[in-house]
Order: C-alpha cells, then sequence, then structure tokens
C-alpha cells in the first residue's frame, strides 16, 4: 500500500499542488468561522464560567487565522508570478 504522502509524478516532492493547497485553505476558512460561532456561543450564554474555555478558543481560532493568512498570501505570490 503507498502511503499517501509520498508525492508522485512532476513537481518537487512534497511540494502543495495549487488545488490542494486551495482546498486547505477552504477548509480552514470554515473552520475559522466554525470557531468563531462557538467563541461567540460561549461568550453569551456563560462569560464568567467559561474564561479559560473561551481562552483556548480564541488561542486555537489565532493560530489557524495566522496559518490561513501565510497560505493566502503564498498563493497570491505564486499567482502573480
Amino acid at each position: 500500500m503507498k502511503s499517501r504522502t509520498v508525492k508522485e509524478g512532476p513537481g518537487s516532492p512534497g511540494k502543495m499542488e495549487r488545488l490542494e493547497r486551495e482546498l486547505l485553505l477552504a477548509l480552514a476558512e470554515e473552520v475559522v468561522l466554525q470557531l468563531r460561532n462557538r467563541l461567540m456561543e460561549a461568550e453569551t450564554q456563560h462569560p464568567l464560567e467559561s474564561a479559560i474555555r473561551i481562552a483556548d478558543f480564541q488561542e486555537r481560532l489565532w493560530c489557524i487565522e495566522d496559518l490561513t493568512d501565510k497560505i493566502r498570501t503564498q498563493v497570491r505570490k505564486e499567482t502573480n508570478l
């Protein structure tokens, strides 16, 4: 059975194809939306009781948003070449 992490065919091994990157970017954006919704729910339902949960969600959200922005910037650079 072949490993899914090994890239066969043209291009550099391990280099993400444009469509793969666009798919991951779309998925990351959806995750960001879901985390934002859960964060808003936590803040409105139990603002005092869930301070740790809110901080955890915020941290995860910021990390994913940062990675998403980096990927988006890289995609723009590659499409403008």
